[in-house]
């Protein structure tokens, strides 16, 4: 089980002010989505980084843009 990501962490830090009180939450849930992944199929070094990208973004726009309409807005975090 994978529980420290440098990459996952260093970004989501980025977004810790938009997060907020629900920083540990959305990180956890991160982790968790991260994990069900990799259970599913052995993920290289590679593929990996596209689940942590994937998956620090996903439902980032509920918090950058305040809106469960969050599909559009997590499109265009950075």
């Amino acid at each position: 089980m994978l529980t420290k990501i440098e990459l996952l962490d260093e970004l989501l830090q980025r977004y810790a002010e938009n997060l907020g009180n629900d920083f540990t939450g959305y990180r956890n849930h991160v982790y968790r989505v991260i994990n069900f992944c990799c259970s599913l199929s052995a993920l290289d070094a590679v593929n990996l980084e596209k689940i942590v990208l994937a998956g620090v973004f996903h439902d980032l726009g509920i918090w950058t843009a305040k809106t469960f309409d969050y599909l559009p807005p997590s499109e265009h975090c950075q």
